[in-house]
Order: C-alpha cells, then structure tokens, then sequence
C-alpha cells in the first residue's frame, strides 16, 4: 500500500494525522514480521533452488557464495525454471 491510499483509508480514523516517516517505518516493520528480513530470505535461498529443482525436472539453478569471517555471505543466482506445457483441454 502506498501513502496516499493509506491517507485515504485512514481519514476518518486514529491515523489520520500519521507522518510519511512513520508510515513507511511501520510498513518497514510489518514487512519484516510477515516475511522475515531480508537475511532470512537469503538463508532459505538454497533450500528454496533445491525445492525448485526436485519439482521441475529440468530447472537450473545456481547459487554463489563465498566464506567471510566463517559465515556463508550470498553473491548472486542463477535460475533457470524448465518450460512447463499445459495439456489441452
């Protein structure tokens, strides 16, 4: 939601007079309770290329990564998803 629509709705409630700061810190902090931060993310990488793998015979995928200071650090992906046909009806 973007802070115009959020104007909008709240007009008429509590939130009327909320700052743009505090709407995007508040968006922000939601975010990270519903998808965990972006660390998170980056450490179900793996799991998730190889869920794609095993699911999609076909697909590619690679994941770089290098070692800094003992902990595994993300560089980039490559993913490459197998074409699916749909069968007719």
């Amino acid at each position: 939601m973007d802070f115009p629509s959020f104007r909008e709705m709240a007009k008429a409630s509590k939130f009327k007079d909320v700052s743009t700061t505090v709407f995007y810190r508040a968006k922000s902090k939601a975010r990270r309770v519903l998808e965990g931060s972006i660390k998170d993310q980056y450490t179900i990488l793996d799991d998730y290329c190889r869920q794609l793998m095993a699911t999609n015979p076909g697909s590619t995928a690679i994941l770089k990564t290098k070692m800094v200071n003992g902990k595994r650090v993300f560089e980039r992906a490559y993913v490459c998803c197998q074409w699916c046909p749909q069968e007719e009806l």
